[in-house]
This record gives C-alpha cells, structure tokens and sequence, in this order.
C-alpha cells in the first residue's frame, strides 16, 4: 500500500484548505459586522448631539472596495467649456498647502468619484471608518471600477502634494483623515445650493 502516505497527506492538505477558507470566511464576516456597528454607532452619535444637517441620499460602501485615494493632475482638465474645466478656472477653486484643489471659503476638497455617488457640481460628504469625514466636491468623473476600484481621486497640484504621495499615487499619506476605508458617501446636493446654506 505505497499510496496511503499519499492519501494520507492529501486528505491532510485538504483539511487544512478547509480550515484555512473557513478562517477567511469568519474574518470577512467578522470585518462586515465592525463595518455595520461602526456604522450605527456614528448614525447614534449623530442622533445624541441632534446635529441638523440635511442629507440627501447615502451610500454604504463595500468592504472590497479599494482604499486608495487616488489622484490626477488638475492641469490635465483640458476640455474648455466643460463644468469640469470651469470648476478648476473659477475664483473660488485654489490650491492648499498639501496640493490638493479646494472649493470656495467652505474649503470642499475637488474630487473625481464614479457618476454613481453623484454628478459633476454635486457636494458629497465622506465618512471614514477612522471617524473622519470631509466635505468634497465632486469636479470630475473618476472612470475606476464602482465595485472594486477606488472610490474617491483627489484633484492636486503635483507639483505640491506631499512626496510619499506622489510615488504610491494614494493620498491617504497627505493626511490622517484620509486614511483608511471610507464607509459611507452622502450626496449633500449641487455646489450652489450648498454654498448658499
């Protein structure tokens, strides 16, 4: 019976598969739920300080989801006439210490994301799992995969963001309230109607 070692040690291999897929499983599983408390846990919060603001359609983003925070040149927004082209020409779009492009004195960080969190003009609120949230802008479409790809590409001048930021192309380097998973994406509405609120 030379095969029974080789049995043996296949059967060995394969409980081992199994045991490892099983570990993976729970700590998916385990990482979904950490994502829903946190989740509730803030919306609670929100609730106990009575903090009025209007909120219009909220997104939960997944898990799988990339967490980078890419970033793209404003300079490279070139198609004149667009509302991606006039937002980077207004006088109210400037660059901040960190190179990333800001909107008006509400200070709203310029970003591409995915035409499924909203359009071009639109006022997004960003929750991060870390606690953080910023207020963005949404000044392009990010083309990236809604599923799987990032969620969020900063607009920057590249010739200020922070170094370690320029080589990894994620800007969760330029500060620590970008850094990490974002959990929820909140469309607030159009830039003019919040700008006047």
């Amino acid at each position: 019976m030379p095969n029974m070692p080789k049995r043996e040690e296949a059967k060995k291999r394969r409980r081992e598969l199994a045991i490892t897929k099983a570990i993976a499983f729970c700590l998916m599983f385990v990482t979904i739920l950490m994502s829903i408390s946190l989740v509730q846990a803030r919306e609670l919060a929100r609730e106990l300080t009575e903090e009025e603001t209007e909120v219009g359609e909220v997104f939960r983003v997944s898990y799988l989801q990339d967490t980078r925070k890419v970033w793209s040149d404003w300079r490279l927004i070139t198609a004149t006439g667009t509302d991606q082209w006039w937002l980077q020409q207004s006088r109210m779009a400037y660059t901040d210490t960190n190179g990333l492009r800001r909107f008006s004195e509400k200070g709203y960080y310029m970003v591409a994301m995915n035409r499924y969190y909203g359009s071009v003009g639109d006022v997004v609120l960003i929750t991060m799992r870390n606690g953080c949230s910023y207020r963005c802008l949404v000044a392009d479409q990010l083309t990236a995969d809604p599923d799987f790809g990032p969620v969020i590409g900063f607009i920057v001048d590249s010739d200020y963001i922070p170094e370690k930021c320029q080589k990894t192309g994620d800007m969760s380097y330029a500060s620590s309230q970008f850094a990490g998973m974002i959990v929820t994406v909140s469309n607030l509405g159009k830039v003019a109607d919040c700008l006047m609120s």
